[in-house]
């Protein structure tokens, strides 16, 4: 099929446009099983780009009708997550579980049809069939047993207590997928087995609500990871026995960790509510999740999620799993926070210098100015919004604690000059600021006889207690004199 689209200069965009005639409508539709990680957020991200380039809708949906998996709260996070990310939707959501009626008329009507049966085998009993499978080398699956019973063997199964599901006959027929990713992709008749869509509680299975939630909700297109394409051919098989208009199919590549293995926690952050709480960016997490598996037609790496609209292709998302970077990741982040501004900065660092101890009021003008000094200082330092707890405590902290770098300086036989000379030339000073600071470096060198590393090291020690940081002239301007004077004393008391 891709093939004869280029054949005939045809991208995905315009079949897809073709086919649908302005009616475009693709949707996202997590399980409340878990948090939103970085594979259901790029689906949604993808999903989301695609509406908005061609003029159509997205529609959010909660599929929930597995009880027994859905966590408590985990709703609202991938709602807020989504809203964090920017995605907005334009329906919805919607939850399954409000829709329950409507599953049940539908599966009478394919009953009507003599498409279903009845189907009263225990867990125990298939659990063990497919052991027999396996052992035999056979592929486990659903062997029938229930699909030619009478009418008194299906009145004595019932008799016995068991509470039937009802399974759908599969066609005896090959299954071919229109991928508008991958082409065609061929399931042949025995792929799939006779599966249910009503379980034994009177819920719908998955395969049977999405075909008809898609249906009834006017979805066109049904774009999604790879791991549902084997779920397809179920549900084409659903759409033609229900006569219901077919939907494009779109699957998207899955996301392998570094070392090429399926994603998981050992691999580090991959849910969207923990990187928000460890201080990544929304528009860096987004910009970077669009690369997994999108190329850029001008093999940029940098987007704001306009440009991403604008950029967006389905003929450029790749068929070849993409690979997982925490490392490229956090570097993207860093390249955000460097570029963005100090105000917006400022207040995105607060909740994290709140939770720190180091503010507890940003709104007096004289305490925002000086943190908008600190951030000014120390953006080019951070590779998370979380590192602020760390980068700041130079400026807030009193109790200077010495690292490695700082001792190598205490050791030099030059450095007691230096602090003496500092001490004597902070009384002349009421503050540092960027106009004097070169002048009272200066005279810090001329009294102590001392320049280059064997001055500039000191100088930062005595006042912050790293061998390392932001610009000394930075650090200069924002602390006061009394600060720099006490905290001077201490580390010379450290030294006798």
């Amino acid at each position: 099929m891709i093939q004869d689209k280029l054949l005939e200069n045809k991208s995905p965009e315009k079949e897809c446009k073709e086919q649908n005639q302005g009616t475009l409508k693709v949707r996202f539709a997590p399980s409340p099983t878990g948090y939103l990680h970085v594979g259901g957020a790029r689906t949604a991200l993808f999903n989301y780009l695609y509406a908005r380039k061609n003029g159509g809708a997205l529609l959010l949906r909660i599929e929930d009708t597995d009880l027994k998996r859905e966590i408590e709260g985990s709703i609202n996070r991938i709602i807020e997550d989504m809203q964090w990310l920017g995605l907005k939707w334009d329906e919805g959501p919607i939850r399954q579980t409000g829709r329950l009626d409507i599953y049940r008329k539908y599966a009478n009507a394919l009953e009507d049809k003599g498409l279903t049966y009845p189907c009263y085998c225990t867990p125990e009993e298939l659990k063990t069939n497919r052991e027999k499978m396996m052992e035999a080398g056979t592929t486990p699956h659903y062997n029938g047993a229930c699909r030619d019973l009478t009418p008194q063997q299906r009145e004595q199964k019932s008799a016995e207590g068991r509470k039937p599901c009802i399974r759908f006959r599969m066609p005896d027929k090959s299954v071919v997928v229109k991928d508008l990713i991958r082409g065609d992709v061929v399931f042949e008749k025995d792929f799939v087995d006779d599966f249910i869509i009503m379980k034994s509680d009177n819920t719908p299975s998955y395969n049977f609500a999405v075909v008809v939630d898609d249906h009834e909700m006017g979805v066109t297109l049904v774009m999604r990871g790879e791991e549902h394409l084997v779920n397809t051919p179920r549900q084409i098989s659903l759409y033609e026995a229900l006569e219901f208009s077919m939907p494009q199919f779109a699957h998207i590549s899955m996301i392998l960790s570094p070392d090429r293995k399926k994603m998981s926690k050992r691999h580090g952050t991959v849910a969207v509510d923990i990187f928000r709480k460890e201080g990544y960016l929304p528009s860096a997490l987004i910009n970077y999740i669009s690369l997994l598996g999108w190329s850029p037609p001008d093999n940029r790496e940098f987007f704001t999620l306009d440009e991403m609209v604008e950029a967006f292709s389905l003929d450029r998302i790749a068929k070849n799993p993409a690979v997982y970077d925490i490392e490229k990741l956090r570097w993207m982040n860093s390249q955000y926070i460097k570029e963005m501004d100090n105000e917006k900065l400022l207040d995105m660092l607060i909740p994290f210098m709140k939770d720190a101890g180091f503010v507890d009021d940003d709104k007096t003008p004289e305490n925002r100015d000086k943190l908008l000094l600190i951030v000014d200082a120390l953006k080019s330092r951070l590779v998370l919004l979380s590192d602020i707890k760390e980068e700041a405590s130079i400026f807030f902290d009193d109790n200077l604690e010495l690292d490695e770098g700082a001792k190598e300086s205490l050791e030099w036989d030059t450095t007691p000059a230096v602090f003496k000379a500092f001490l004597e030339v902070l009384d002349e000073y009421d503050a540092i600021t960027s106009e004097n600071s070169r002048e009272f470096v200066k005279k810090i060198q001329k009294k102590s006889m001392t320049k280059g590393k064997k001055l500039y090291m000191p100088l930062r020690v005595g006042i912050t207690g790293k061998g390392h940081g932001p610009e000394m002239v930075a650090v200069l301007t924002i602390l006061s004199i009394e600060q720099m004077k006490k905290r001077l004393k201490s580390i010379i008391e450290i030294c006798k």
